[in-house]
């Protein structure tokens, strides 16, 4: 268990999801893994969990992956409630590939993150805007934290930065005050 560490997702954190499962995600989606870590603090999700939405349907897993969006897809290759509700690096490895299918439709980059939360927007209730700047804030944070990392017993940090396009830094990609 990694100690003092509050910045990070539940499920990182208490080693439900061991960090070689975001940097495996992170390299085969080409995403930053501390993108990664800031959508599962948004979702703040754990191995096991399920959470009942509004509409009736459920988010599963340390990514909060809705069922009835990802399952019929997901079905397709094998990938049952079970398993992606149980296996923290299967949904850690599903999350990423949502993130990237988010990334190539938008038009800009945190709009692309918003998706992962809601494709859709209605007058007056921009959810996908909401969860972009949630987890751009979450990102921020964990970038400060990174320096301090490198200490911490447990978490693989030279493993997390390496195993993305060191290239890509989100800080230096505006979060615009009003999302397109």
């Amino acid at each position: 268990m990694i100690m003092d560490a509050p910045a990070l997702p539940a499920s990182v954190a208490s080693g439900e999801v061991p960090t070689v499962c975001i940097a495996y995600a992170a390299s085969r989606f080409e995403l930053p893994p501390l993108l990664i870590l800031s959508a599962l603090k948004s979702e703040d999700g754990r191995v096991g969990m399920e959470r009942r939405n509004t509409n009736g349907t459920r988010d599963l897993g340390p990514g909060m992956v809705n069922d009835a969006v990802w399952l019929p897809v997901l079905k397709g290759y094998g990938v049952d409630r079970a398993a992606l509700r149980d296996d923290g690096c299967l949904n850690v490895w599903v999350t990423s590939w949502i993130l990237r299918l988010g990334l190539n439709s938008a038009k800009s980059y945190w709009r692309g993150v918003g998706r992962y939360n809601s494709s859709t927007m209605r007058p007056g209730h921009d959810l996908n805007g909401e969860y972009a700047r949630r987890t751009h804030d979450h990102y921020v944070r964990l970038n400060k934290l990174t320096v301090s990392w490198w200490g911490l017993p447990g978490l693989d940090t030279e493993r997390l930065m390496l195993s993305a396009p060191s290239t890509l830094n989100l800080l230096a990609i505006p979060m615009e005050k009003s999302l397109p």
